[in-house]
């Protein structure tokens, strides 16, 4: 889901300026959206395959 891969790049880079705790917080949002996207790539499976 690149979706997901985009909005986890915006929020690394949001998290480059932001201070301390809250830029932890941001870096650990876009990590779990990363695996989101990386478990997605792994188990989705075509239309046509579900057929």
């Amino acid at each position: 889901m690149p979706v997901r891969r985009e909005r986890a790049d915006e929020i690394d880079k949001l998290a480059a300026r932001t201070p301390g705790p809250l830029s932890r917080r941001l870096r650990a949002n876009a990590d779990r959206l990363r695996k989101i996207a990386d478990t997605h790539n792994a188990t989705a499976q075509t239309a046509e395959a579900l057929t």
